[in-house]
C-alpha cells in the first residue's frame, strides 16, 4: 500500500502518534501539526505534538498551540507512528531518539523533500502542507471542525503570503472558501498574524533595513542580522519573520537575501524571489532546501565570509542569465 490508502490503513490500526514539524516553525508547520493533532483527538487516538523550537507568539491563539512540546526530553509517549508534516529533511525534525523514528509518515509540499518517510505523501504543487491535509481529511472522511479549519486556514494563508505569492492557485482560494464556511474568522486570524507586532520586531526590522544593500544591476538585494543586533533589540527568532520580504519587495529586485548570524561560525540564509529565479536550487547548492520562490539554508563560517560566498554565487546566476 502507498500514500493515501496507506495512511487510511494506519489510522485504522494504530493508536499512538507523535505529530512533528520542522524547527524555526512557520504558519504552515504550526497550522498543520495542530490540525492533524485535533483530527487524532477527534478519532480518540493518543497523540502528542512536538516542534523542537520556540513557537512564535503570533500563533499562540490557535487551539492547542500552548500545548505543543518544544523539548524532546518532555515527550511522554512512545508512538507507533510519527507524522512528519511540512518538513523536507529528517534532520530538521530535531529528534535524536530512535524510538521516534521507527515508523514515519512524511506529508509535505517542499520540492526539495528527500522522501525520508516509510510512507511519503509529497505534493510540490500544493500551496501548503495545509492544502494536502485538507484534501486528505476530505478523502478519508475525517470531519474538519472549527479548530482544524482555523489551523488549516492559517497554514494556507501564511504559505501563500495572504494569497499573494506565485504558489497561490484557484484551489487555494476554493479551500479557503470552504474553511471560511466552517466558521473561520478571517479578520481574527489576519490580525493575530499580520497586524500585531512587538517592539522588538520593529527595532530589529529598522536595523536590518539600515544594513540594506543592493547589487549594481539592481536585481538582488541583501541585509544581515548580527548577534549584537539581536542583543541590542532583545529580539527573538520569531521577530525576524517577514523581514526578508521587505528586501524582496524593492522595485526591480528579483532576489532578496537575509543573513542571520546564529554564532561565530554559523549563518542562516533566507532566499526569496519574485518571478524567474528558482531559489530552491540556490539553497540546495548550499545543502538547504525549500520552494522555487522561498528557500533557505545554514552555512558554516563567519558572517562576512558566508555573505561573500552567497553573493558571488547569486552574481554568477545573473551573469548566466545575461544580467
Amino acid at each position: 500500500m502507498r500514500g493515501k490508502k496507506s495512511l487510511k490503513h494506519i489510522l485504522n490500526i494504530k493508536n499512538s502518534y507523535l505529530v512533528v514539524s520542522h524547527d524555526s516553525p512557520d504558519g504552515d508547520a504550526i497550522g498543520s501539526v495542530l490540525a492533524f493533532g485535533k483530527a487524532l483527538e477527534n478519532l480518540n487516538k493518543e497523540y502528542r505534538v512536538y516542534i523542537g523550537d520556540n513557537i512564535p507568539d503570533k500563533y499562540i491563539f490557535l487551539h492547542g498551540a500552548d500545548k505543543i512540546i518544544t523539548s524532546e526530553d518532555n515527550i511522554d509517549i512512545i508512538p507507533q507512528v510519527t507524522l512528519a508534516l511540512d518538513c523536507g529533511d529528517l534532520n530538521r525534525l530535531k529528534l535524536e531518539n530512535e524510538i521516534y523514528l521507527n515508523f514515519i509518515i512524511n506529508i509535505d509540499h517542499h520540492v526539495s523533500n528527500n522522501y525520508f518517510g516509510h510512507i511519503n505523501i509529497v505534493d510540490p504543487k500544493a500551496c501548503a502542507t495545509g492544502e494536502i491535509l485538507y484534501n486528505l481529511f476530505k478523502n478519508l472522511d475525517i470531519k474538519i471542525d472549527i479548530d482544524m479549519a482555523s489551523a488549516l486556514y492559517t497554514a494556507i494563508l501564511t504559505d501563500t503570503g495572504c494569497f499573494r505569492f506565485s504558489n497561490t492557485t484557484p484551489n487555494s482560494h476554493i479551500i479557503a472558501s470552504e474553511l471560511i464556511k466552517k466558521g473561520v474568522s478571517v479578520q481574527k486570524i489576519t490580525r493575530e498574524i499580520y497586524e500585531k507586532r512587538s517592539i522588538e520586531n520593529l527595532k530589529i526590522l529598522g536595523k536590518a533595513l539600515d544594513n540594506l544593500q543592493v547589487s549594481d544591476n539592481g536585481k538582488y538585494a541583501w541585509s544581515f542580522i548580527t548577534r549584537e543586533m539581536i542583543r541590542e533589540t532583545n529580539a527573538k527568532e520569531s521577530d525576524l519573520e517577514g523581514i526578508i520580504n521587505y528586501i524582496r519587495e524593492i522595485n526591480g529586485v528579483e532576489v532578496g537575501i537575509l543573513f542571520n548570524e546564529t554564532s561565530n561560525s554559523s549563518v542562516k540564509v533566507g532566499f526569496r524571489s519574485n518571478e524567474f529565479v528558482d531559489v530552491s536550487e540556490l539553497a540546495n547548492y548550499f545543502s538547504g532546501g525549500g520552494h522555487k520562490r522561498a528557500a533557505g539554508c545554514k552555512i558554516s563560517g563567519r558572517l562576512d565570509d558566508v555573505a561573500d560566498l552567497v553573493i558571488k554565487k547569486i552574481e554568477n546566476i545573473f551573469k548566466s542569465k545575461g544580467d
